[in-house]
């Protein structure tokens, strides 16, 4: 691996100075050429809520076009994530998670990161579908507070999807690969009338998957489909575009094998060692598994959006609204992965009912001062529930490792089998309005400009909790755990400004500084009532941002190089612990607030074709991201410890991508092509620790372990084949050589930590366009 990165960095060294870039340029860079191979100058973002040259607008922002969505097989946000700096994502069947810039969601109700689709958020679990007939995706690095909405106190991803227009025409891929899976995707865009069309596709996924369970209760197999309408009137100066999205999926178990560590909580509660079936241990095991359950999870996602746009001449009036509803059922899931019946979930399922409203007026764009206003109206509402029983073979060396003789545990076990040990019923509500502005000038000479702009938000947050599981206590004659329902809400008030200069001497070079102010609303710890230490609530987080940077473009624009360097203050994080209540022997999560952290970084995007036909690329990013002051967290076994000066969990300090294409034309109208892409990321930790080395030896991990510590990841992707006018070909290798653990997962499995994998990928994909 050192050699590997040496090599890399070597060739880095050579090759962004000739090919700093990310993109190349379109002259015409008023229109949107989403076809565009690079993140750069041909694009047209909507970074500040008006369609504007990447290259122009003063923000940090990363975007693809549909061409190279297409060419590099970007079909979620993972996929994605890989090829933008400071941008890391844990995507799965079951939910989204995304780290930008050392910033995620390490605690509290909602992310740090809002996915938008065409201005729309939607959600946690819509944004772990399947990408489908998408013009484009942006990512906006830094607090986007003050014209994107509360939460987006690390950035946004808007994912922008391609509109009806007025030409006729057939788009579609077809995929076969390895596992066996397979994918077919078709959209047709027909024209009904005079300034009237539709749009409308759909698309489905089938895989066997990639593990073994050794004893054939389970697999991995996955089948997806999805479909989307979308209209689009242009009368006179009125605009309305209206779409309905629906996609549904199916799935066994995850990807995931497991570790044999256990954590300190779970080995509290009589299990000092993760249970080998026979299926082994990752590293040595990366297709294997145990249960002795066919699991089932099943998903759906569905949103409408309407949208009004009427021109007045001296400003637009944009009306939005969306209304989605996202959910996630699961039964009979095997919790402790192994061959005998110990853990059973009966049924878990998750629930997001979003409701959008936005207006807004903005100035047409051209002028030297330019300014938008609008108002929004949001209403969130979420739900969990699970119900989980454990079994007498697992309830007797429970009941043995806190103290009872073994002939009382085995009969206390017999008589409690199958004992409740989870059910709940968990619902959230954040009813959120906000009034926003914008404000621009820009000098006569259009080389200076400055940008205000500040968003005042007010949400309302509310929590229930009806929780019917006693806690393992009460066998020993201890006071359950609370049982009933408990509620509780408040309301949160912030204001969070931006301000943002920027100064272009030529028409190829943009530097640009700017301030800015995230938040993110508190909200409540209703299943901790009577945990000692744990706060029953917890407060918001906020996050002043200071960030400077540069955008140029060179060598006649076959060059182009993006530059940021950033501070981030983040106070009062919201922050998850997990640990086992003496009395009740039950673990709990709770969130507490951190007191202080500082990230520091530089980013970097880079692309070049030196000659007609190459092109390279290189991506970097350096996240430095620590607690400053964290004297009072609580790790996992409840002990008070000082925190200060660790790393953020899930935050990575290096990342960088390298990427190379050479096309070259055959025939009239067909191109043949090579490229290839290396990813790499550092290691990170997944939770606060409180001893920095494991307690015990055992697996890679340790087999006791109270610090989870993922290490170094990095893996490469192959494609050739041959693009034509109408049909192109390839055959692609994807993930080789990513045999480094990508992230683990529930520590509560009796056969460890689960290590999530990203199986190597082979195969063939055909797309046309009519």
């Amino acid at each position: 691996m050192k050699n590997l990165l040496n090599t890399v960095a070597t060739i880095a060294v050579f090759t962004v100075p000739q090919a700093v870039a990310a993109q190349t340029t379109n002259e015409n860079s008023d229109s949107a050429n989403a076809d565009e191979p690079t993140a750069s100058a041909g694009i047209v973002v909507t970074a500040q809520r008006r369609e504007e040259g990447i290259q122009d607008v003063p923000v940090a922002v990363s975007a693809f076009g549909e061409q190279l969505i297409a060419e590099r097989q970007i079909e979620t946000l993972e996929d994605y994530g890989d090829r933008v700096p400071s941008f890391r994502t844990s995507i799965g069947f079951e939910d989204s998670g995304i780290s930008i810039r050392g910033v995620t969601n390490i605690g509290g109700q909602a992310s740090s990161v809002v996915v938008y689709q065409d201005e729309i958020g939607i959600g946690d679990l819509g944004a772990a579908f399947n990408l489908f007939d998408v013009e484009r995706i942006e990512v906006l690095r830094g607090p986007q507070g003050t014209l994107f909405g509360r939460n987006t106190i690390a950035g946004a991803v808007n994912i922008v999807l391609n509109t009806p227009d007025d030409d006729f025409g057939i788009i579609g891929d077809l995929e076969f690969a390895n596992g066996p899976s397979g994918l077919a995707r078709a959209v047709v865009n027909l024209p009904i009338a005079d300034g009237f069309a539709v749009r409308f596709g759909g698309y489905g996924r089938i895989s066997d998957g990639f593990l073994t369970d050794i004893n054939g209760a389970s697999q991995d197999d996955l089948l997806e489909a999805g479909g989307r309408f979308a209209a689009r009137l242009t009368t006179g100066r009125l605009t309305l575009d209206a779409s309905v999205m629906h996609f549904n999926g199916r799935s066994g178990l995850p990807t995931e094998v497991p570790t044999g560590a256990v954590s300190v909580g779970v080995a509290g509660v009589g299990f000092p060692v993760g249970i080998d079936d026979g299926q082994g241990f990752f590293p040595e095991n990366r297709s294997r598994v145990s249960t002795n359950l066919d699991t089932e999870r099943t998903r759906e996602f569905t949103n409408y959006i309407g949208r009004a746009e009427f021109d007045f001449d001296f400003a637009t009036l944009i009306l939005l609204a969306g209304y989605q509803t996202n959910s996630l059922d699961l039964s009979g899931e095997d919790f402790d992965r192994t061959a005998t019946d110990f853990i059973v979930v009966e049924d878990r399922g998750t629930f997001e009912r979003l409701q959008t409203y936005e207006a807004r007026l903005q100035s047409p764009g051209d002028g030297q001062i330019n300014w938008l206003v609008g108002v929004a109206r949001n209403i969130d509402r979420t739900g969990r529930r699970a119900a989980s029983t454990f079994r007498a073979a697992l309830l007797e060396p429970v009941l043995i490792g806190n103290g009872l003789p073994q002939p009382v545990a085995a009969a206390i076990a017999q008589a409690n089998s199958p004992f409740l040990v989870e059910d709940f019923v968990a619902r959230g509500e954040i009813r959120s309005i906000a009034g926003f502005g914008q404000i621009g000038w820009t000098s006569e000479d259009e080389r200076f400009s400055i940008d205000v702009s500040g968003r005042y938000t007010r949400d309302r947050v509310f929590s229930s909790l009806d929780d019917q599981a006693p806690g393992f206590g009460v066998l020993f004659g201890a006071p359950p755990a609370p049982i009933g329902l408990l509620e509780d809400s408040e309301v949160f008030e912030a204001f969070q400004p931006r301000v943002t200069v920027s100064f272009q001497p030529n028409d190829n070079t943009n530097f640009y500084a700017s301030v800015s102010r995230g938040y993110k609303a508190g909200g409540f710890n209703l299943n901790a009532q009577n945990i000692p230490n744990a706060p029953t609530t917890f407060g918001e987080e906020t996050a002043w941002n200071y960030e400077i940077g540069a955008k140029l473009q060179l060598l006649d624009r076959a060059l182009t190089l993006n530059m940021a360097a950033y501070q981030l203050d983040w106070t009062d994080i919201q922050v998850r612990s997990l640990f086992r209540d003496p009395d009740t022997l039950f673990l709990f999560t709770f969130t507490q607030n951190a007191a202080k952290a500082r990230i520091r970084g530089i980013e970097v995007e880079a692309t070049a074709r030196p000659a007609d036909g190459l092109e390279f690329g290189f991506v970097g990013a350096w996240n430095d991201a620590n607690f400053v002051s964290f004297p009072g967290a609580v790790a996992e076994n409840g002990l008070i410890v000082d925190a200060t000066g660790d790393r953020i969990p899930r935050s990575t300090e290096w990342q960088f991508a390298l990427t190379g294409e050479y096309e070259h034309p055959i025939d009239d109208g067909i191109d043949a092509f090579i490229s290839a892409e290396y990813f790499y990321a550092s290691d990170f930790t997944q939770s606060i620790a409180y001893n920095s080395e494991p307690i015990a030896p055992g697996s890679e991990f340790g087999t006791i372990t109270d610090r989870i510590n993922i290490g170094s990841t990095d893996f490469f992707n192959f494609r050739a084949g041959f693009r034509g006018e109408r049909v192109s070909v390839f055959a692609f290798a994807e993930n080789i050589g990513a045999n480094e653990v990508f992230e683990l997962r529930v520590d509560n499995y009796l056969s460890g930590f689960q290590a999530v994998i990203r199986p190597e990928r082979y195969g063939v994909r055909i797309s046309f366009n009519y």
